[in-house]
């Protein structure tokens, strides 16, 4: 059963939840003195809920972010918009209820619709300038020209005294990365992963930066080491995205806390950063030892997402691991990372072989309910040309490139949606021990960019459930970018490897 959760405050902690029926809880215990769930029956209702909290605090002025839910780029650039305003979320091509509600307060004048046709459809801002709005898109070519776009629109020139800035392909780093440019007042930029700057990322950062400021690098999968900008300040946050989050906020009374595995919840979370005020990323069962101390520290918390998502431990700073505790022999890889590896944090662990079945992890699902499931979404999302979405989802007009071989196609039957991990792997490396809710959610992530990617049905089928020590792409141009979004995804998944995958891995990260 759901049930329709509204705003209660207790004392001092509010968490926003999209999830299900929420436990019975004792008011006098410390437990209940701590946590409260703000929120709704999904992320459109959530984000209508954020944005209440951030007009209740005086800082939504007249300005609407509305992007879409249905994918999340766009969503964590308008986070990086300078100045006050909310974030709604809204379908492809319709606006849900609960966000039309609130896009009618007579206080919003000035909607920016952050994103182009493809992810929000013209018939919305049709439908959002029948409400009396001005409305005006900022977008670009991709995600990367998007977020210049919303920079351009709201951060006057010369003004910032430090840049923030996370790779396209790292949903996790983005989120940290705009709430640290939130939090001291700077501009947020999401760039391609590359040994430097594009030339519009490079023009943009010194039309806003000032003589001196400082370049903050978010980069937990190493893509951005080499990126400097003549003139400024690099500093790299170069941990995983828990170490991070904790290290980019400063120490105080009030923390925002969500998932750094699954975030849809924590699309509008930005709003509620200020500069007394950080944001901190946690798992969804217990707290990351950066991060735990900080949550037991706390007076104020405010939570992003419900139980499933990030659990009444987690909020409250219960530790993954004891202190003092070591890890066992066995997740002690026989050759050491280096410093600042990707491998860091990895656990290696031998692999449990028995019990797999593929029905084990449903997929694929509509879990927004707006008629395309996760395999269509992932290929909507991965076209490199305009697609046109009509009934049933049914999808023309796209061209996909699989990385996997160099093929290229405009027919979406020729190509699979792989796991990056796939699920015998998965299962093998620890989902073995997971609910069947979470199984279903890490067969259909579409939260994390490096989950599902659209490739030849060839190349997918070749690959079948091998990991990297047994199957490389044949394109050996993305063989470093593959190893790290395999890396990527079993840290955000709390997955080990074996130790023949481990020496691959490691293998593979020393010719990068």
């Amino acid at each position: 059963m759901t049930i329709r959760l509204f705003a209660r405050r207790r004392l001092g902690l509010v968490v926003i939840s999209t999830l299900s029926v929420l436990p019975m809880v004792d008011v006098g215990s410390a437990a209940a003195s701590r946590i409260d769930r703000l929120g709704g029956l999904d992320r459109y209702e959530t984000a209508t809920r954020v944005a209440q909290r951030v007009e209740d605090e005086g800082r939504a002025g007249d300005t609407v972010l509305l992007t879409t839910g249905e994918n999340f780029p766009d969503a964590v650039s308008a986070g990086g918009w300078r100045g006050d305003g909310v974030i709604l979320l809204t379908k492809r091509t319709s606006i849900p209820s609960t966000t039309l509600e609130a896009l009618a307060d007579s206080r919003f004048r000035k909607v920016y619709v952050v994103g182009g046709p493809a992810a929000v459809d013209d018939v919305v801002l049709d439908r959002v300038r029948a409400l009396g709005k001005s409305v005006e898109r900022l977008w670009g070519s991709d995600r990367h020209a998007t977020s210049i776009a919303v920079s351009k629109a709201s951060v006057p020139e010369v003004s910032v005294n430090s840049v923030w800035i996370a790779s396209g392909t790292s949903f996790a780093d983005q989120l940290v990365a705009a709430a640290g440019a939130r939090r001291a007042d700077g501009a947020f930029l999401i760039v391609a992963p590359s040994r430097a700057l594009s030339s519009t990322a490079l023009a943009e950062i010194r039309r806003i930066a000032t003589p001196g400021a400082s370049l903050h690098v978010v980069d937990s999968a190493s893509l951005l080491t080499a990126v400097t900008v003549d003139g400024l300040t690099r500093i790299s946050h170069s941990g995983d995205v828990f170490t991070n989050s904790n290290a980019t906020q400063a120490e105080s009374t009030t923390t925002v806390v969500a998932s750094g595995e699954n975030w849809p919840d924590a699309l509008g979370g930005t709003r509620l950063v200020t500069s007394s005020r950080g944001l901190v990323l946690s798992r969804p069962s217990c707290a990351p030892s950066d991060v735990a101390g900080r949550l037991q520290r706390a007076s104020t918390l405010l939570v992003l997402g419900g139980t499933v998502a990030l659990s009444d431990s987690s909020a409250e700073g219960v530790a993954c691991e004891s202190p003092g505790t070591s890890p066992p022999p066995s997740s002690t890889p026989s050759t050491p990372a280096p410093t600042a590896s990707p491998l860091d944090g990895v656990r290696v662990e031998p692999e449990h072989l028995t019990g797999y079945d593929r029905d084990l992890f449903r997929h694929w699902i509509d879990s927004d309910r707006d008629g395309c499931d996760t395999r269509r979404e992932v290929l909507i999302l991965e076209s490199t040309t305009p697609v046109q979405v009509g009934a049933g989802c049914s999808i023309t007009g796209g061209t996909w490139f699989s990385v996997y071989d160099g093929t290229t196609t405009i027919d979406a039957s020729t190509f699979d949606i792989d796991h990056m991990v796939p699920l015998k792997e998965a299962w093998d490396s620890g989902a073995h021990s997971w609910t069947s809710a979470r199984r279903e959610q890490f067969a259909n992530d579409l939260a994390l960019a490096e989950s599902l990617i659209a490739v030849s049905a060839s190349s997918n089928r070749s690959k079948s459930d091998r990991d990297p020590a047994e199957w490389m792409p044949t394109r050996s141009s993305y063989h470093c970018a593959y190893v790290i979004a395999w890396i990527t995804v079993k840290k955000a998944w709390d997955l080990s490897v074996d130790q023949a995958e481990y020496q691959k891995l490691q293998q593979v990260l020393s010719t990068c």
